[in-house]
């Protein structure tokens, strides 16, 4: 399950399958609406729906169990899918996931400050759409200030790298990162 939200699993894929490929089956599976999935016609980009579609990929692929891994924002897709179907589970490794984006955004937001040199805005952890506001004018700095990247990359070349993965047909639909941005239920603390 990759990250993002609104992301996909080719550069995980890129990176990592020398590593995992030797020794496992993967399947690398981009999330209803990111990257090679097609969008949705009715914008379902619900929780369950997310992880109703893992489900069915199982179903489909005739596999009766597996790990599941998750990265990043892939980790509450994992957590939910297993939590939901803990019998079609071998196991899961989580891989530097976000479990509760509240509080990983917050610190986001308290870090960014500090590279913008500014002081802490106060933050609404009360209103999603005010929290969500604030993140996305700390984002919008950083990206000026061009120190957005450093939050991701301690090696810009990997960035470059990575850039290049992306051009090659990253189609997501804005309207799924919008969906979970504004989405309760994907903002729950499933640490």
């Amino acid at each position: 399950m990759h990250g993002g939200p609104g992301y996909w699993s080719k550069s995980f894929q890129h990176f990592a399958r020398d590593l995992l490929e030797e020794n496992l089956q993967m399947i690398y599976l981009d999330q209803r609406g990111c990257g090679r999935s097609e969008h949705s016609p009715i914008q379902d980009y619900s929780l369950e729906r997310v992880v109703e579609d893992i489900e069915a990929l199982r179903i489909h692929l005739g596999i009766e169990e597996w790990w599941i891994i998750g990265h990043s924002f892939g980790g509450i897709l994992a957590v939910n899918y297993a939590s939901k179907f803990p019998n079609r589970m071998k196991g899961m490794i989580l891989s530097n996931v976000t479990l509760h984006m509240l509080a990983s955004f917050q610190h986001q937001i308290i870090r960014g400050t500090s590279l913008l040199k500014r002081d802490v805005p106060e933050i609404d952890t009360l209103s999603l759409e005010s929290f969500i506001k604030t993140y996305y004018e700390i984002l919008t700095s950083l990206l000026e200030n061009e120190v957005y990247f450093s939050f991701q990359y301690s090696d810009l070349e990997m960035k470059k790298e990575v850039d290049l993965i992306d051009q090659d047909g990253l189609k997501s639909d804005p309207n799924f990162q919008q969906f979970v941005f504004s989405s309760k239920d994907y903002f729950r603390d499933f640490r």
